[in-house]
């Protein structure tokens, strides 16, 4: 899995977050987590499904803000 930050220009805002991707030469599904679980940590969420949906070949986008 490798993970970087990324920001996306979307009309007017820019989008900032964390992308997950699998390990696989093949495009992936991406799955966008828009907001935190309450009584989780958000760093430990965030690992979490990324850990999970990466091992199944899914990308994730953990959105942190809106600008």
């Amino acid at each position: 899995m490798s993970k970087e930050f990324v920001q996306i220009q979307f009309r007017k805002e820019l989008i900032n977050g964390m992308l997950f991707l699998p390990d696989t030469k093949k495009p992936a599904p991406l799955v966008l987590h828009l907001n935190g679980m309450p009584g989780f940590e958000p760093e430990e969420e965030e690992t979490r499904l990324a850990n999970f949906f990466t091992s199944k070949n899914y990308a994730y986008f953990a959105l942190t803000m809106l600008e």
